[in-house]
C-alpha cells in the first residue's frame, strides 16, 4: 500500500504522540510493578538501563502500530461518500 503525504504526516503525528504519552505511562506502570505496596499516589522509580531498553522497544512497537492503524482507519473511513 502506498501512503500519501498526508497519511505520512498522520502516521508520524500519531506515532510521536503515542510514543511520548506511552513512555510516561509505562514508567508509572513500571514503578507500580516495582513497589505495589507503596501508598503514595505516584512515586517514580528510575529503571535500570536494561529496563529502559525493554520499555522503549515495547513502546516503539506499539507506537508504530498506532500510527499505521490510525492511517488505515483514516483511509477507510474518510473516503468520499462514506
Amino acid at each position: 500500500m502506498i501512503f500519501l503525504f498526508k497519511d505520512k504526516v498522520l502516521i508520524l503525528a500519531s506515532f510521536f504522540a503515542f510514543l511520548l504519552l506511552n513512555i510516561i505511562e509505562n514508567l508509572v506502570q513500571f514503578t507500580i510493578g516495582r513497589k505495589p505496596e507503596s501508598k503514595k499516589i505516584i512515586s517514580i522509580t528510575k529503571p535500570s538501563r536494561e529496563d529502559w531498553v525493554k520499555i522503549i522497544i515495547v513502546t516503539l512497537i506499539f507506537a508504530v502500530l498506532q500510527g499505521v492503524f490510525t492511517s488505515l482507519f483514516n483511509f477507510f473511513f474518510h473516503k468520499e461518500g462514506f
